[in-house]
């Protein structure tokens, strides 16, 4: 049963990175532009 909660928990946390990542890309984007219009 360890082994199958391992097995599983790596996985999830493989999903689950890429997905913050694009939480995070989606955050940064927004911001990246009125930076840049600021700038200018």
């Amino acid at each position: 049963m360890r082994r199958r909660s391992g097995f599983t928990a790596a996985p999830k946390a493989k999903q689950v990175a890429p997905a913050m990542t694009l939480v995070e890309k989606t955050a940064i984007m927004p911001s990246v532009p009125n930076k840049v219009i600021k700038a200018a």
